[in-house]
């Protein structure tokens, strides 16, 4: 299966080459830096890891498959992108392969966001009333 980046119930915004992605599902923000959002945009079901690699390395000479896959595994997790492999499943393939650092993989960061309960604004200041 070829990675697609899954679209439905998520609030995306683009802040110069990263995004911000409010997933509704979970109310949590994933904030992407450059390489995770170039991975996420290409993940369109139609083409491989390999092929995102590629297309990558025309843009940033430093792009491995080995960035592409771990950027994808961190998608993944973050059920931002279907298909792929697991992050784990990532980290063992680079070890095999030995590669010794992901250092330029795509990072991915992720917050809950509060629910609105507890969103709302705190009490009036302590102390007795007048």
């Amino acid at each position: 299966m070829e990675p697609r980046a899954r679209r439905d119930d998520l609030e995306i915004q683009r802040m110069g080459d990263e995004l911000v992605i409010y997933d509704l599902r979970s109310n949590e923000a994933h904030a992407l830096d450059a390489l995770a959002a170039d991975v996420f945009d290409l993940a369109d079901g139609s083409r491989t890891v390999a092929e995102i690699a590629h297309l990558l390395q025309e843009r940033r000479s430093a792009t491995t498959i080995d960035d592409v896959e771990a950027t994808l595994a961190s998608l993944r997790d973050a059920d931002l992108v279907l298909g792929g492999l697991t992050r784990r499943d990532a980290l063992r393939r680079a070890a095999a392969v030995g590669a010794v650092s992901l250092v330029g993989a795509g990072m991915l960061k992720s917050v809950l966001a509060p629910v609105p309960a507890a969103a709302q604004s705190a009490p009036g200041p302590i102390g007795p009333s007048i």
